[in-house]
């Protein structure tokens, strides 16, 4: 599941915080202090509409959203999650705003059968504005093989972005060439873990 927020300044703390020059932040299921029951019926709605869904939505035939607006129970649980007031201090804190919820998708990567990546599968950065919070909850586990999300650190992103000749409009691995393997960070995990990511301060990938 992805939720997505972005926007504009105030002052805001929380314990668990996500730091500006990482720009991203990884809860693990057994460490947040969360509603577990809820987390679990998520996941396993989740699950439910994965294993059932018949339609899909979205331009990428490698990325596609299975939820749809006729979800009204899951979609009531995927809101009392992500809005519970735990998330919410976390994104607050670093966006040092009040957040506004502007997505929320339940996306499916099917298996590609050539090796041939294209757009979000190649690393970019978001610009719908200055910093934008996305959350990606796991509902599979995910390791090397099943296409974990990756993602440069926020300081030597902004470091690429400054001092290379890089299209910032552009989706491209070309950035690999100012980077080190170990400088590439990749999000694998059990189901129910979680990655907090600004996706317009870090280059990533799917």
């Amino acid at each position: 599941i992805e939720f997505f927020s972005k926007i504009k300044k105030k002052i805001f703390d929380s314990n668990i915080q996500i730091k500006p020059e990482k720009g991203f932040l990884v809860i693990k299921k057994t460490s947040f202090p969360l509603k577990e029951n809820l987390l679990n019926t998520c996941i396993k709605d989740s699950i439910f509409l994965y294993e059932n869904h018949k339609n899909s939505s979205g331009t990428k035939k490698y990325l596609r959203n299975i939820l749809s607006i006729n979800n009204e129970k899951q979609i009531k649980n995927y809101l009392n999650f992500f809005l519970d007031d735990k998330i919410i201090q976390i994104v607050k804190n670093y966006l040092k705003t009040e957040p506004l919820l502007v997505e929320l998708k339940l996306l499916h990567s099917p298996v590609i059968s050539d090796n041939s990546n294209s757009g979000s599968q190649l690393f970019h950065c978001d610009f719908d504005d200055d910093k934008i919070i996305k959350i990606f909850l796991n509902i599979f586990n995910v390791n090397q093989n099943t296409g974990p999300l990756q993602c440069i650190e926020a300081h030597k992103s902004n470091k690429i972005k400054n001092h290379s000749s890089i299209n910032l409009g552009e989706h491209s691995n070309n950035i690999e060439k100012y980077i080190s393997a170990s400088e590439i960070n990749t999000f694998t995990g059990l189901a129910g873990d979680m990655t907090f990511i600004d996706t317009s301060s870090c280059f990533h990938r799917g």
